[in-house]
Order: C-alpha cells, then sequence, then structure tokens
C-alpha cells in the first residue's frame, strides 16, 4: 500500500485534489507528501483511502484470460459486435473499428478489437461474463 501511496503523491496532482478526491485533510496529505510526517507511521485510515484512490484511478484492472492454441478452432460464433467508431480504443479515429465477442468451439470466449475488419489483439476467457467485462473495458 505504500508504494501505491507513493506513486499517487509522484503523480501530477495538486495536494488540494488528492485531499478532495480521497476525503484526507490537504494538511495531512501535504505533511505526508513532502516528508514532515512519515508514511510509516501514518494512520491505516489514511493509508487506506490514498491507496484506494491510486489502484482506482491509475492501476490496470486484471482479468483471468486463457491461451489456446489457434490452430485447434473449430467453431466460431459471434455473440455481440460493439462499435468502438466515436471512442479512442487504441488511440485510432478512422476505419471501422468494433469490439467482436464471440464463443469458439462452444467453450471460449474470445474478445477482438477489429480495426477495418482485421483483428488487432484478442484475448480469450472460459468466463462469459469476465469476456463481457474485458470488452467493456476497451471501450
Amino acid at each position: 500500500m505504500l508504494e501505491n501511496v507513493q506513486a499517487l503523491f509522484n503523480k501530477k496532482l495538486s495536494t488540494y485534489e488528492i485531499a478532495k478526491q480521497t476525503g484526507v485533510a490537504e494538511q495531512t496529505v501535504r505533511d505526508l507528501r513532502n516528508g514532515k510526517s512519515d508514511l510509516a507511521n501514518a494512520k491505516f485510515k489514511t493509508i487506506k483511502a490514498l491507496n484506494d484512490y491510486y489502484a482506482e484511478h491509475f492501476t490496470l484492472p486484471t482479468f483471468n484470460t486463457v491461451t489456446i492454441n489457434t490452430e485447434d478452432i473449430e467453431k466460431i460464433e459471434v455473440i455481440k459486435e460493439i462499435n468502438a467508431n466515436n471512442d479512442s480504443v487504441v488511440g485510432r479515429d478512422e476505419g471501422d473499428q468494433k469490439i467482436v465477442v464471440s464463443k469458439i468451439n462452444g467453450i471460449v470466449y474470445s474478445v477482438a478489437y477489429e480495426y477495418d475488419g482485421v483483428a488487432d489483439g484478442e484475448k480469450y476467457f472460459t468466463d462469459k461474463d469476465e469476456a463481457y467485462r474485458y470488452a467493456d473495458y476497451l471501450l
């Protein structure tokens, strides 16, 4: 947790903004940030609030993916196509962009980012809800 708090303090955020977003008193944030107070001796409640804010805003979510041998694919059933043209997924702003959720061989779910009909990154999941969560994350 302390590493996350220190990483938060290294962000280009004002002390005021950190205090406002976390509910920690501005003077407390200032003292911890400039070393006047030691992070290791801070109240757990303070460290937790700062850590939680960092974790929510500056860390990437994790997804439970699986690896498959693409040569074993016999059947692909497209479940959902999501238009991504109005979003900056991987920074592209031209061409036909979409997220495609598919079921492979009836047991594994695939989420692919497609750009002009060509898959540009694909991940596989055994859980349908996890696949949809990843698709939402891409958007």
